[in-house]
């Protein structure tokens, strides 16, 4: 295989430069879609080989997860979050870098911007610790990422493949202490190949987002971010591209009654959003039990679907069980 070095992604200047710059990693790579496909299942990844052909044969940009489990099967693993970086740099309509540009770590913090609005069951405003002048008040507040913000989102994307790569079987041994805030991924330990993410209900009865699991290679966006709420509980927030930031919130009524749902308003008065994150002894250390503050309750997945994709995550009384413990990861 030649060297991956040869290739310049930070120089390229728009989409049709940059897959133009994947179809020659992967001819360098040697390998053919089928391989590329297989190798990826044998980690737990999803890269379809109809999916990637289509992909290199277009014009415009593969999607972030796609592109990281891409570049490190081709064999430029140690660049990925360069060639992170330059696609959110030219999907955000910036220059090209003369040089690779470091990446900095992200460090959000700040308190949700509550709105007047009572229940209202979709995303708001962007998160708080992005400089307010990098923001767009759109009507879907959309969020304007500069480099630098481009940056950090480069590196949780890449920091959160990296670490799923290194997992055998889906095995983690972290050691469970205070929940940090910060960027995180929420992974069941009853299925830690899976990601708590955004779905629907599988009944069809409840049209909202809400909380599932689903294959992490799948789980972005939108992107967790755990924060504290300031009396030893948290809030579960997702920051989505297009519909902003959503405090997840569990429902006591309807037909999707126990669910999680992401609501824009969130509110150090509304507990159904405060979640305290109890460490796990015993043989499953490193894990968390997720008790929804206003209830006492327990968050997890119906035990005879914990390895099932787009399982719905419920509240449900708490049996000690593994399908209601939970990995909490910085990314």
């Amino acid at each position: 295989m030649r060297n991956q070095g040869e290739l310049k992604p930070h120089e390229a200047q728009d989409a049709v430069e940059f897959v133009a710059l994947l179809r020659r990693l992967k001819e360098q790579s040697g390998l053919t879609y089928r391989q590329l496909d297989e190798r990826a299942a044998a980690l737990g990844e999803v890269l379809p080989r109809s999916t990637l052909a289509e992909v290199l044969r277009r014009q415009t940009l593969p999607r972030p997860e796609m592109l990281a489990v891409f570049v490190r099967l081709c064999g430029d693993g140690p660049r990925v979050e360069e060639w992170l970086e330059t696609r959110e740099r030219i999907a955000a309509g910036g220059p090209p870098h003369a040089d690779p540009v470091p990446l900095p770590r992200s460090a959000a913090s700040g308190t949700a911007t509550e709105t007047a609005a009572t229940g209202t069951s979709h995303y708001g405003a962007p998160l708080p610790g992005t400089s307010e002048g990098a923001l767009s008040t759109s009507r879907r507040r959309r969020l304007n990422t500069p480099a630098g913000w481009s940056a950090a989102v480069a590196v949780a994307l890449a920091l959160a493949s990296t670490s799923w790569f290194l997992m055998p079987d889906g095995e983690s041994t972290p050691t469970a202490g205070p929940v940090a805030e910060g960027w995180s991924r929420i992974r069941p330990v009853g299925s830690p190949s899976l990601c708590v993410t955004e779905g629907r209900q599988r009944s069809g009865a409840y049209k909202n987002a809400i909380a599932v699991q689903r294959s992490c290679a799948q789980a972005v966006p939108p992107r967790t971010f755990v924060k504290a709420v300031g009396d030893g509980t948290y809030y579960i927030q997702w920051d989505h591209p297009d519909e902003g930031v959503g405090c997840l919130t569990v429902l006591e009524s309807g037909p999707a009654k126990g669910l999680l749902e992401p609501w824009e308003d969130c509110s150090s008065s509304r507990l159904s959003q405060h979640f305290r994150m109890e460490p796990v002894n015993g043989p499953r250390q490193g894990a968390y039990r997720l008790r929804p503050a206003h209830s006492g309750l327990c968050v997890g997945i119906n035990d005879s679907e914990v390895g099932a994709s787009a399982a719905e995550v419920i509240q449900q009384p708490c049996t000690g069980k593994s399908d209601q413990e939970f990995y909490i990861e910085a990314v």
